[in-house]
């Protein structure tokens, strides 16, 4: 049986044979996938039915329709049909086939198709070999291919061809294939009693890979391993397709919840630096057949997302290993996906950039839109101040006005030397400024931080403050209940009071030399009302002084603070004359955000520096 002989005879139905030979579509209507260029308005559709094949590459991976494509042409077509297999033909058979078709041609004017299965086997010799024939229309060429033509085929030679490219059956493509084959009595298996479960056929369809030969050639040995029962009918379990198909069944639908619950165990695996569980769920993953552009996207995804600039080589290898899959493809490119793993599973973690980039988002969705200063605008920049005639090519200016700190580096990883880097440049310019202008900068820095922000670091810096000794020890304490641009101390207060703890609050005493005293606290809400600078203070009414002498805690949420415990913050004059009579065995204590404190505070010898500052990152 020849190649052309075969489509068009209708063969009685043989045993001997494979199903997925007796199966092979002899008409487009039997065709099933490739909708693309096959479909009723597709491109070589028209150009099989009408007679009009130029010639062409036909490149897919296999069992996808490529040498069944040429069957059919071959049934259709009124052009003479040659076959040559790439692998098993040389020079000389090819130029012995163009004479042919040159007689052909000259002596009763008929075409030739020349189909050549694997044609990414053959040589340069023997592709050049081609070009006279198919330049001068000697032949029309058919062609197929599981290689890239792009990288596999002549330039001269896909110059002169239309590449139509195949593609993976899809699950239903493949489910409708094993259908026809269980119905047809002639061909198929449908004289057989056969009754197959479910779990059987999603097997089968997800371990044949888009691939319709594979799956009829498991679905021939199933049937083969099947024994009837007393009614003649063969039951085609799960087993059954797990022998046949040599692959055990693995619980995931590429459309249920096993499918995202695996990749997000994946992603969660590298994120909480377990790379034995994130291999172990990459291997579940590539032995159920998942894409591997699928897993390789969740790798580049997580490399930001999760470990970011504390390794940015991170999203540099992820990268490499999505493209080197993709190019090598499977089995080799798991030990690429697994390199990638394993390094993203083991690297420091930030998600700084992710959660800063989010900030900035909701802000352009939910606030009016910034205004470009003019200095950064294009032609309007003569007060722009280029940064690198500057030293360590930084100079402060305003890029964009009035915005929170969107990106805020952890101490992971290389992102901490970022971090070190910002706050050298940002707090560099302070040096020798005066007190005045270092406090303006201060409060304008922490004003651009959003108030969950503040609720967030607040919090922190409550828990660090009585993680303290000096704190658990302590019988009373006084507490600063500052403005809404400083550290939050009222859950303190109020927390240190459920403890049992002396809490007293200062106020001003307007008569006279306008002293700081301190009162005890009963009430909060009750008692307090906003008095000088801003601080919430006693009622008039409600004063009732406490012996500072008696003190054992003053915990003081300043502006900012340098790391020798200097303070820059409002009514600094009373603060200082208050400290100055209080009993020198109260340990004073500094609040403030790890951004508040910098290298160094203007300060002269009225100054008292705290003893302690607890930051939301540090003491």
């Amino acid at each position: 049986m020849d190649l052309f002989e075969f489509p068009t005879k209708q063969a009685k139905f043989d045993r001997n044979a494979p199903l997925a030979v007796q199966m092979r579509p002899r008409t487009l209507v039997e065709f099933v996938g490739q909708e693309h260029i096959l479909g009723e308005e597709g491109i070589l559709r028209k150009a099989i039915v009408n007679d009009k094949i130029t010639s062409l590459i036909l490149y897919g991976p296999p069992g996808t329709g490529k040498t069944t494509l040429a069957y059919i042409i071959a049934s259709v077509t009124k052009s003479h049909f040659d076959r040559i297999n790439a692998v098993t033909s040389g020079i000389s058979e090819i130029r012995k086939t163009i004479e042919s078709a040159r007689a052909r041609k000259e002596t009763n004017n008929i075409k030739t198709i020349l189909f050549i299965d694997e044609i990414h086997r053959f040589n340069k010799a023997q592709q050049d070999g081609l070009m006279p024939a198919v330049e001068n229309n000697i032949v029309t060429l058919i062609g197929a291919s599981t290689h890239n033509p792009f990288f596999a085929i002549n330039s001269p030679l896909l110059s002169r061809s239309r590449v139509f490219q195949l593609n993976p059956l899809s699950d239903d493509d493949i489910k409708l294939i094993i259908g026809n084959a269980l119905k047809d009595k002639q061909r198929g298996l449908g004289k057989l009693k056969i009754e197959m479960s479910n779990s059987a056929l999603l097997h089968i369809i997800k371990c044949s890979d888009g691939d319709g030969r594979r799956a009829l050639n498991a679905l021939e040995l199933g049937v083969l391993l099947g024994k009837p029962d007393k009614s003649g009918i063969i039951h085609f379990t799960i087993k059954m397709a797990e022998e046949a198909v040599g692959k055990r069944q693995v619980v995931y639908d590429k459309n249920e919840g096993a499918h995202y619950d695996t990749a997000s165990a994946f992603i969660k695996s590298m994120r909480g630096s377990d790379p034995d569980a994130s291999l172990y769920w990459l291997a579940k993953m590539i032995y159920a057949g998942e894409d591997p552009r699928f897993i390789a996207r969740r790798i580049v995804i997580c490399a930001s997302e999760d470990v970011g600039n504390a390794d940015p080589n991170a999203l540099i290898l992820a990268n490499a290993a999505l493209q080197a899959s993709e190019f090598v493809g499977l089995p080799e490119a798991r030990i690429i996906l697994a390199q990638a793993v394993t390094y993203i599973a083991t690297a420091p973690k930030s998600n700084a950039s992710y959660l800063g980039i989010d900030r900035a988002l909701d802000d352009v969705k939910s606030s009016r839109l910034k205004q470009i200063p003019a200095h950064l605008r294009v032609g309007h920049g003569k007060d722009y101040k280029y940064a690198h005639s500057y030293n360590d090519h930084y100079v402060e200016q305003e890029y964009a006005p009035d915005l929170p700190a969107y990106y805020n580096p952890t101490e992971q990883g290389y992102e901490k030397r970022i971090k070190e880097r910002l706050n050298t440049l940002k707090e560099g310019d302070m040096d020798n400024t005066p007190k005045h202008i270092l406090r303006k900068k201060m409060i304008e820095k922490r004003q651009r931080t959003s108030y969950d922000e503040i609720a967030t670091k607040s919090e922190e810096i409550k828990k660090r403050l009585f993680e303290l000794d000096v704190f658990e020890k302590s019988k009373t304490v006084m507490f600063y209940v500052g403005k809404g641009d400083e550290v939050q101390t009222k859950d303190m207060v109020l927390e240190s009071m459920k403890m049992g703890k002396i809490v007293s609050v200062p106020y001003i005493e307007n008569s006279g030399n306008r002293e700081m005293h301190a009162s005890l606290l009963k009430n909060f809400d009750r008692d307090l009302v906003k008095g000088e600078y801003g601080i919430l203070s006693p009622k008039k009414e409600s004063y009732r002084p406490i012996n500072t002498s008696s003190l054992d805690l003053i915990v003081i949420p300043g502006v900012c603070f340098d790391k020798n415990g200097n303070r820059i913050g409002r009514g600094g004059g009373y603060y200082d004359r208050f400290l100055k009579s209080v009993s020198k065995k109260a340990i004073l204590i500094g609040l403030a955000f790890d951004f508040q404190v910098i290298r160094d505070v203007p300060h002269d010898e009225k100054d008292i520096p705290v003893q302690i500052i607890v930051t939301e990152k540090r003491i």
